[in-house]
C-alpha cells in the first residue's frame, strides 16, 4: 500500500520495522535523548564467548532485569531474572526466539501508561492517557491472549490520574518517540 500510495491504517513500515528491533529502537532513543531504562545487548552466538560480561554488565545494572529477545513481541521468551543463578534459563529462552538478546534493568513499583499517537510527521493526535493496573510486574503471553485480557478484567484508569505536568510530559515523549522511529 505504502509504495502504491494507497491509504492504510498503521505506522509506516520503517517505524514498523525499527519498533520491532528492540536494540535498533533503543539506539534511536538515546541518540534522541528519550529517557529509556539502563540496559544492553548481545548476538545469540555471542553469549557463551561473552558470559563474564554479560554478568558483570548484568551486575552493574542491579538485579532484578529483564531479558527479552529483541525482535519479538507479546510478551513470549521474557524472563524477570532476580539471581545471577537464574541467568543462563533466561538466555537461552531468549536465544530461541531472537538473534538479539537484550537484558535491561527492571523497574520496580513502576506505573504502566499507555498513550496512543495517531498521524503522521506533521499532524498528530495524542490520546488521553491509560493507566493499567496489573497485578503481575509483567503482562504474560497468557494474561494478553489466552486469558481473553477482557477490559473488564484489567483496572484501567482512563484519563490517568496525574499531575498536569507529567501529562505533558507523557504527550512530549509520546510524539518525540513516534517522529523519531518514523
Amino acid at each position: 500500500c505504502q509504495m502504491l500510495g494507497l491509504p492504510y491504517t498503521g505506522c509506516a513500515l520503517d517505524g514498523a520495522v525499527i519498533g520491532q528491533d528492540k536494540v535498533l529502537m533503543r539506539h534511536i532513543m538515546n541518540a534522541n535523548k528519550i529517557p529509556i531504562c539502563p540496559w544492553f545487548w548481545r548476538y545469540r552466538y555471542e553469549v557463551e564467548q561473552d558470559k563474564k560480561d554479560i554478568l558483570s554488565k548484568t551486575k552493574k545494572l542491579g538485579y532484578p532485569v529483564i531479558v527479552k529477545p529483541a525482535t519479538l513481541g507479546s510478551s513470549i521468551g521474557i524472563s524477570v531474572v532476580n539471581t545471577v543463578e537464574e541467568m543462563d534459563a533466561a538466555l537461552e529462552l531468549a536465544g530461541q526466539y531472537s538473534d538479539k538478546i537484550v537484558v535491561e534493568k527492571k523497574i520496580v513499583n513502576m506505573r504502566e501508561f499507555n498513550c496512543a499517537y495517531l498521524g503522521n510527521i506533521e499532524e498528530v493526535t495524542i490520546s488521553a492517557i491509560e493507566e493499567v493496573v496489573n497485578e503481575h510486574a509483567i503482562l504474560t503471553y497468557e494474561d494478553k491472549y489466552e486469558k481473553g485480557m477482557k477490559y473488564e478484567e484489567k483496572k484501567r484508569i482512563l484519563p490517568a490520574e496525574l499531575d498536569s505536568e507529567v501529562v505533558d510530559q507523557i504527550k512530549y515523549l509520546t510524539v518525540k518517540t513516534c517522529r523519531r522511529l518514523h
